[in-house]
């Protein structure tokens, strides 16, 4: 219990500092005639002036001051088979992401938010693996290594993330998905919540973030929620799960008896994670899979 106490501690105190970062649309990038580039969502704009919201705060710039308004910057973002490492800017941060992508024609994009154990070490290879089944399915998968970006701009990197996977060439723009695991969830949730372009999300094992309502839900895209009754995560499923009923939202669940925060049998780790790769896979309508492995079903 105290491990599982310690896990949610660990997701509210990392998680409380970084949703200023999230605007209610996706970033625009305004460069300022004195050299700035701003990247923020603009909520407002007159022949005079835009507004926008950065990092929570509301700042105006005046249309004489603007030297360019626009919705690219990832000239490099393309389409190369297989796995890419690539390094996106968020405000004085370079973060890397690696992506895997199947090299076909109008891919879904599905963005992977690790832990707070980070993606190093074994975890490497896990989110390695993740990111491959999800490729061999004919996604494009993106792990991003958030962590070197400062706890502030955690919430605008993922806006970043979503904006180079619009960029990519082969990149299917309508058909965005995130899953997130344990801290990784619980970013999600905010994300996906705020970012209208995401389509479908999937939470293992994720938190509440603070401060998050019933209205923050009702903004979610079609979610699956994937849980052990024995996690302290689990009370987050059933909040969902409530708001959800009471506002005949659909959603996905899968609660696996006995199970917790960790050390979770092989068999139901990989059986779960197929569950997540044929929620998307079955929601963005790719039905030529390979894989012999996924025999489960999301029910």
């Amino acid at each position: 219990m105290k491990k599982h106490l310690l896990c949610w501690v660990s997701a509210a105190v990392f998680s409380a500092g970084i949703w200023g970062g999230i605007g209610p649309g996706f970033a625009e990038v305004i460069r300022l005639k004195r050299g700035e580039v701003i990247r923020a969502p603009i909520i407002e704009q007159t022949d005079e002036y835009i507004k926008v919201k950065r990092y929570g705060t509301i700042l105006t710039y005046w249309k004489d001051d603007i030297e360019e308004i626009g919705s690219s910057e990832f000239p490099a973002a393309k389409a190369v088979k297989g796995l890419s490492r690539e390094t996106i800017e968020v405000g004085d941060d370079e973060v890397r992401i690696d992506v895997y992508n199947p090299g076909t024609s109008l891919c879904p994009v599905v963005i992977l938010i690790h832990g707070s154990a980070g993606i190093q070490g074994d975890r490497a290879q896990r989110y390695k693996r993740f990111a491959t089944d999800l490729m061999n399915e004919g996604v494009i998968a993106i792990n991003v290594h958030y962590f070197q970006s400062a706890r502030s701009n955690w919430g605008n990197t993922f806006v970043r993330v979503v904006d180079y996977a619009q960029m990519i060439p082969n990149a299917d723009k309508e058909k965005i998905g995130i899953v997130g695991y344990s801290l990784g969830g619980t970013i999600g949730l905010e994300v996906a919540s705020a970012d209208p372009r995401v389509k479908l999300f999937a939470m293992v094992a994720g938190f509440l973030p603070p401060g998050f309502r019933k209205e923050d839900a009702r903004r979610l895209p079609r979610t699956l929620m994937v849980c052990g009754d024995q996690d302290s995560a689990y009370e987050t499923l059933l909040k969902l799960e409530k708001w959800f009923n009471e506002m005949n939202k659909p959603y996905v669940k899968k609660v696996e008896p006995g199970i917790g925060h960790d050390n979770i049998p092989m068999k139901i780790f990989k059986e779960d994670w197929d569950r997540v790769v044929v929620f998307f896979t079955d929601n963005f309508g790719i039905t030529n899979w390979g894989g012999k492995r996924l025999k489960v079903r999301v029910e």
